[in-house]
């Protein structure tokens, strides 16, 4: 299936977020439409005759046309999807979310993808300034480092992968609780917040925590080390 691709076609935003527009003709969807239909078409049962095997008169009414042009679209879409990301040079790390902007039978179909991609990250001269830092009594060695990382790195996590995160972080919290008899309602009275509060705090969380693995992986490519664990080490051996 071909997909036409421009400038148009992607869109950046400040945010980090990638939308990519998607065009599918409608004579591509009808031929998979009228896959669909008889494949439908195939399992219906009439009484008296052997399935999908009743004139075509007694099977039509029984097919359900929307669930055959809903899997058409399944069908598809991704395809759709992974030809603007190939044309584009992309190179996704969330899976798309897709809303259908116009859908109407005997038309072409529009969707609006919405994905991101990982951040450029750039990493200044550290290994001098590392050495300079000292950990404060009780603290673990790597704080200070992370820190500085963090306030002298280029990094800007995109927001839907932060909202990703913050979300599954919040979902686990939420089946946590229930797992000891509460509920959200009652862990945010006990910890005096509301639902907003709870939610702008798991944000800037899940975002310091992102922008950390972005920097800590781009020094681990740097430096060619083959785990996170040795990206550590070799930090914390830089300390004074």
């Amino acid at each position: 299936m071909a997909t036409k691709t421009n400038p148009e076609n992607l869109i950046r935003h400040e945010n980090g977020t990638i939308e990519l527009k998607i065009r599918i003709s409608w004579p591509t969807i009808e031929a998979a439409f009228k896959k669909e239909l008889a494949k439908a078409a195939d399992q219906v049962e009439v009484p008296g005759f052997r399935k999908g095997k009743a004139p075509k008169d007694m099977i039509d009414p029984k097919v359900d046309r929307t669930a055959a042009l809903s899997q058409a679209i399944n069908v598809l879409l991704p395809e759709a999807y992974s030809e603007l990301v190939k044309s584009h040079q992309l190179k996704p790390i969330l899976y798309p979310q897709i809303i259908i902007d116009k859908g109407k039978e005997g038309e072409d179909w529009e969707f609006t993808a919405t994905t991101c991609e990982a951040p450029t990250v750039t990493v200044p001269e550290y290994k001098k300034e590392i050495s300079k830092l000292k950990a404060e009594e009780g603290q673990s060695k790597l704080t200070p480092i992370i820190e500085w990382l963090r306030k002298n790195s280029k990094v800007s996590v995109p927001q839907p992968l932060v909202e990703e995160e913050a979300n599954h972080r919040l979902s686990a919290l939420a089946e946590n609780l229930t797992q000891i008899g509460l509920d959200m309602t009652k862990y945010l009275q006990t910890k005096k917040l509301s639902a907003q509060d709870l939610k702008a705090q798991t944000l800037q969380a899940a975002k310091i925590d992102l922008e950390t693995e972005f920097i800590l992986a781009q020094i681990q490519m740097e430096q060619k080390l083959d785990s996170r664990a040795k990206t550590l080490e070799y930090l914390q051996g830089m300390l004074g």
